[in-house]
């Protein structure tokens, strides 16, 4: 490899925006509307990345390919193609420039990952354009939470499903603020996948993610409660162990009350199975 190399290839998938030098060519579409550069470029750098409004240079590390699908051969008349020509070219020099077009580009703003589409020169000055193979599953990603939607659980199973009973309740909604006031100001945060109620990394050791789910004891039968509440904070982290977000090693399950339970073996049976059982308004055990 010559001086000149840069990055080194990626995975095949673009992870985030965070630090990215983006350069857009062609119209942008997301969801089939076509955004305007200014509202792109804001948008990229609420997400971290630099959006670059001069021309094309090896510096760039993200293309974004308006109104270009997966399987496009480019025109090199044009300045989109002449884009994905330079492009190419860095790549086979050694310096790797990840291109995604607009379905990615979409993916990437809305908080989780894109594939990098892959790039081979058929002609002198012609690029075939390729989705990686082969694909992975997109990884959860930390997201900003709204209190105020509850997230849609999937069903339990049972005839009824019982996640319905607290969905959209004031009394989740209300221990949810209480909840997020408590941890201020480490900030709560909700995922892609699974939809949990609320996370939150640890402000000692940030690859340790805490999952919550939050359980209503309002005109429901509290046992029933605290028991699906249990069973679906622990099927949560299951998954997220099995596939965790980025930079995350330790996943630690907590199960919210609207109040103190008026059994105490739920704490007991808590503490057995490694989960955190606390309750509004102080939280006991839960560092605020």
């Amino acid at each position: 490899m010559s001086a000149m190399a840069g990055r080194s290839e990626c995975d095949g998938y673009v992870e985030d925006l965070q630090g990215r030098l983006v350069l857009f060519t062609g119209k942008t579409r997301i969801e089939g509307k076509h955004v305007k550069r200014d509202e792109l470029f804001q948008t990229v750098r609420k997400r971290g990345g630099l959006p670059l409004a001069g021309t094309r240079n090896r510096n760039v590390t993200l293309l974004v390919l308006g109104e270009l699908s997966e399987d496009v051969v480019t025109d090199p008349v044009n300045l989109r193609s002449q884009n994905v020509v330079f492009v190419d070219a860095e790549r086979r020099r050694g310096n790797h420039i990840c291109i995604v077009n607009d379905r990615g580009i979409a993916a990437l703003l809305s908080g989780e990952s894109a594939p990098c589409l892959r790039s081979r020169m058929i002609h002198a000055d012609t690029v075939e354009l390729s989705l990686p193979t082969p694909m992975r599953p997109t990884s959860p990603r930390l997201t900003p939470l709204t209190v105020g939607a509850t997230p849609e659980h999937k069903p339990t199973g049972l005839d009824l499903d019982l996640s319905g009973l607290d969905r959209g309740t004031s009394a989740h909604q209300a221990t949810l603020a209480l909840l997020v006031a408590h941890l201020a100001p480490v900030p709560a945060m909700g995922l892609t996948s699974p939809r949990v109620d609320a996370a939150w990394r640890s402000p000692d050791e940030p690859t340790v993610l805490f999952v919550a789910e939050v359980k209503s004891l309002t005109g429901a039968r509290q046992d029933q409660q605290v028991r699906l509440g249990i069973g679906q904070v622990l099927d949560y982290v299951h998954a997220l162990r099995e596939r965790p977000p980025a930079h995350v090693s330790v996943i630690s399950p907590v199960l919210v009350l609207e109040r103190e339970p008026e059994d105490r073996r739920w704490l007991n049976l808590a503490d057995s199975l490694g989960l955190l059982l606390t309750w509004a308004p102080r939280f006991p055990g839960l560092r605020g």
